[in-house]
């Protein structure tokens, strides 16, 4: 069902199931929810699939669902993947309307990824 909804839904549709999905397995660090948000997330794509177009929306909520599946976890691979999200420069010639939105979205991520680390260093 929910790749039915991914695939031939609207984009709101795609961003409520990426946020739905990622929200009831909040803090688990679920292979399969991570699997389908890592699918729309450009930048953790191989080249060979970069002519796949996701759509600005759907691209900012699965980042914030990265976020929520990792809450709290301090998850190294994330934290250093937001950080350099939220430090790339954007693309010279892209009409990437969304940049603001995305770049956000990374923010709340990291933090969501590390909340609650305070002073520790592990």
């Amino acid at each position: 069902d929910v790749f039915n909804y991914l695939t031939k839904g609207t984009v709101t549709t795609s961003v409520g199931v990426l946020l739905g999905m990622a929200a009831s397995k909040r803090s688990s660090c679920d292979p399969q929810v991570s699997k389908m948000l890592c699918l729309h997330i450009p930048s953790l794509l191989p080249a060979s699939f970069s002519t796949i177009e996701i759509a600005g929306p759907a691209h900012a909520s699965a980042v914030n669902g990265i976020g929520l599946l990792y809450q709290g976890s301090a998850h190294r691979l994330m934290t250093e993947f937001l950080l350099n999200e939220l430090g790339r420069k954007p693309v010279q010639d892209s009409n990437d309307n969304g940049r603001e939105a995305y770049t956000l979205s990374c923010g709340l991520a990291l933090g969501m990824v590390n909340l609650g680390g305070g002073d520790s260093t592990e």
